[in-house]
């Protein structure tokens, strides 16, 4: 028995000693995990001053930011203006030149909201996730480190510093015995819970643009669920983004869309979206311009506001000794930039005279003198072109693409006829399809005997469901829409081509005076797989009105179709011929692109109802907004041949953007030419055919419409 009790008087010790040890274990990791008592403010008076004064606190708390130089009254103009968006609710949108220093302003004015608790969310967007990382690490940066906001929000900054930078230690960390629930992840920041703090659970996460935003919410420990109070959007596009109007549409809908619906329904919402225009167009000039954007404020604000009478004498002087170095040796430039600055130093008050610049520090020192220098070594360096977009806010539209159409003038020119309605005058329809592994792209266009096009109806195969896309990123494929039968990539087209020219010829069209008019002709590009559409126009027995066709960019050093070869049974059109080969069971008609392009941007320019007009049904030019980026996706260039002296226009497709329902519309001009349409100033008379032909399907069409 005295062994029994000798054991178990041991093992109740052995278990008061483990649980001895765990208290006091819980107790170190108690204080440990305890911040302490917080530090006293150090200047009350400072803090409440800058309250409701963001400029205060920008030049009072970040001494080498925003406090560095003094403001300009430009940037205490757009200060006071987000400072009024976060107070307000609104949306606001400033263009300002590259040093404006606006993503810092925008960084530090986040820190402010939130630290006042004028924010209790605040999501900054900017154009991809990696410069949104940047952003959230210059505020951690700021909140860690910064011994002003220490000194004046010890609530804040003292928990922030207790993690020492280790994230994991935010799950345990608590003040006066309750956790603070800090959060410091690398694309959030959730602020301490601390008692009578305001700043108390404040969010500010980043995030791209283009990513996921739809639904973003915060739940804090008391189960309140907060949305997004304040949005910033900092540089949202990039210069590839900006010169593509697909990418900018992209971005003005996730915006609209998206960004601007992540508030909550009864409460304000700010969002702020600091920038600069790069590009004619492009999401911010669009922000700034359309008036359907009217409810953003705003302005563009100039690196220069006048240039002074020494433009054109002083400062050429000062451009050519900037310029004028071998440029194989760096040592040389170095000697010609030194040479213009003495030369600046010399005249600087005659240079400076009447110019005017935005703010008066934006300059390098050590290397330049001032703001003026400095406006004009980047247009010396960088050229009128970089200097009108990055500080001026009004980028030039490049020369080459002044005699190209607009998307704005495409989608605007508008008959008010519903869907698939042809006007009562029309004698003529046809159609063109445009071939592509993935997906076929298809318009309808009609037209009376003197040719004015009316696209009556276009879309691709397999429909997208959805208004705007690029062909790179179709998700409905060509695959998907024909039986599973096919499986190469040829068999995929030859039946995709065949199924949707039966849907097209099947399709019944019909007058504004309640006729009938049939499909005339349909054209088909055979450039790609000239076999398998070929062989997709016999399978789908519809030879005698669908033909393949050929878009050629003939230059003015080529031959014009009108001095090809023609042989029997061949047939010269109107810039366009029919020709048949030996090994072609189907005659082809060769299409001249470059004149045909001329055409419909002429058509789309023209006045509604003229002779050569071109227009699309409808009254709202939002649902064209594709066409019409298609539309202005090509730009013109006046050539002149060396060896024959002829000029023509030629066309050359942008940087990454799509074409194809322009090259619809090229096709459909060529066929309605072909079923009989006049051109303006064409003899109206119907053209000789050779005694081989087949009769046209136009003819077809005319009888029976009639």
């Amino acid at each position: 028995m005295a062994k029994v009790a000798t054991r178990r008087k041991k093992e109740q010790q052995a278990a008061h000693h483990r649980e001895a040890g765990a208290k006091r274990s819980r107790q170190q990791y108690s204080a440990v995990a305890d911040i302490g008592e917080l530090p006293r403010v150090v200047d009350p008076a400072r803090k409440k001053a800058c309250r409701l004064n963001l400029l205060l606190f920008l030049e009072s708390y970040f001494p080498h930011s925003t406090g560095l130089k003094p403001f300009s009254d430009d940037h205490k103009r757009v200060i006071a203006r987000f400072q009024n968006c976060v107070l307000n609710g609104g949306r606001l949108v400033e263009a300002v030149y590259r040093g404006f220093a606006k993503t810092t302003i925008g960084e530090n004015g986040a820190i402010w909201a939130t630290l006042y608790g004028h924010a209790k969310f605040a999501p900054i967007f900017g154009a991809g996730q990696n410069e949104a990382d940047q952003i959230i690490d210059s505020i951690k940066l700021e909140l860690e480190t910064n011994d002003l906001l220490m000194e004046d929000f010890p609530e804040v900054c003292h928990p922030i510093r207790c993690l020492e930078g280790k994230p994991q230690r935010a799950a345990s960390q608590t003040h006066g015995g309750q956790r603070t629930f800090v959060e410091w992840t690398a694309q959030q920041i959730v602020l301490p819970t601390i008692k009578g703090s305001i700043a108390s659970g404040a969010i500010i996460r980043t995030k791209g643009i283009t990513g996921a935003a739809r639904g973003m919410r915060y739940k804090r420990p008391d189960g309140t669920v907060v949305r997004p109070d304040l949005i910033i959007i900092d540089d949202p596009q990039s210069d590839e983004s900006a010169a593509n109007p697909l990418q900018v549409n992209k971005r003005l809908g996730t915006l609209r869309k998206a960004i601007a619906k992540l508030g909550a329904h009864l409460e304000r919402l700010a969002i702020i979206v600091n920038a600069t225009v790069i590009a004619k167009d492009d999401m911010i000039d669009q922000l700034l311009t359309r008036k359907e954007n009217a409810i953003w404020q705003g302005e563009r604000i100039p690196m220069v506001k006048a240039w002074g009478p020494a433009h054109e004498t002083l400062w050429r002087q000062y451009a050519d000794l900037r310029t004028n170095y071998d440029a194989a040796n760096p040592d040389d430039q170095r000697r010609a930039h030194r040479d213009a600055t003495e030369f600046y130093a010399a005249h600087r008050a005659e240079m400076n005279t009447g110019c005017q610049v935005s703010w008066e520090y934006c300059y390098t020192e050590g290397l330049e003198l001032s703001a003026v220098q400095h406006a004009y070594n980047i247009l010396i360096d960088d050229g009128e072109e970089a200097f009108a977009s990055e500080c001026q806010q009004q980028p030039h539209e490049p020369a080459e693409h002044a005699f190209g159409l607009k998307a704005a003038q495409v989608a605007g020119k508008l008959n008010g006829l519903e869907r698939r309605q042809i006007p009562a005058r029309c004698e003529f329809l046809a159609a063109h399809i445009d071939v592509h592994d993935e997906l076929l792209y298809w318009t309808v266009m009609s037209s009376p005997a003197k040719l004015a096009g009316f696209i009556v109806d276009y879309g691709t195969f397999p429909d997208q469901a959805t208004r705007h896309f690029a062909l790179r990123d179709v998700r409905r494929k060509l695959a998907d829409a024909v039986e599973p039968g096919a499986v190469t990539k040829q068999a995929v087209i030859l039946a995709g081509v065949a199924k949707l020219m039966r849907l097209l010829s099947a399709r019944t069209w019909v007058r504004e005076d309640g006729a009938s008019i049939a499909l005339g002709a349909i054209l088909v590009d055979s450039g790609y797989m000239p076999e398998q559409v070929r062989d997709a126009i016999v399978s789908a027995g519809l030879q005698a009105v669908a033909i393949p066709s050929r878009g050629r960019g003939i230059t003015a050093g080529k031959r014009d179709l009108s001095q090809w070869e023609y042989k029997p049974g061949d047939r010269r059109g109107h810039y366009w011929g029919l020709f048949r080969r030996k090994e072609q069971r189907l005659r082809t008609i060769e299409i001249d692109a470059n004149y045909w392009k001329s055409t419909a941007r002429d058509g789309f320019l023209a006045p509604l109802g003229d002779p050569g007009s071109i227009s699309l049904w409808g009254t709202q030019a939002e649902q064209h907004r594709l066409i019409a980026d298609h539309c202005a996706a090509e730009y013109p260039q006046r050539m002149k041949s060396v060896d024959t002296g002829r000029e023509k226009e030629e066309w050359a497709l942008k940087p990454d953007q799509d074409n194809h329902f322009l090259d619809n519309i090229v096709g459909c001009l060529a066929a309605l030419s072909y079923l009989g349409a006049r051109m303006p100033g064409q003899d109206a008379a119907k053209p000789r055919r050779n005694p081989m032909d087949r009769p046209a399907a136009g003819d077809i069409a005319g009888r029976r419409a009639g």
